[in-house]
């Protein structure tokens, strides 16, 4: 016979689990947008590149915006420049 969770005869039996108690993703089910609980850092804080990798970058965004324009994506070409900027 099975054990009544609602009867008093058993000790086990008179009490019931709680179902968020577990890690079953339905019992939680909007848990992937909640943020992490603890900060997860995604790379090192500083990290040192060389100069010229740094330069040919700056000129490949230079490039890149310029062929934006010719090819009349303005607003590419200054997102573009923004980042050269940054560098």
């Amino acid at each position: 016979m099975r054990n009544n969770p609602f009867s008093t005869g058993s000790e086990q039996g008179n009490r019931m689990t709680n179902p968020a108690d577990s890690n079953n993703p339905i019992n939680q089910p909007f848990t992937f947008a909640s943020p992490p609980r603890t900060p997860v850092q995604v790379g090192p804080e500083m990290t040192m590149i060389q100069v010229q990798t740094v330069s040919s970058l700056k000129s490949l965004l230079g490039n890149i915006a310029e062929t934006f324009r010719e090819h009349g994506m303005v607003d590419l070409a200054a997102e573009a420049e923004k980042v050269a900027d940054l560098l």
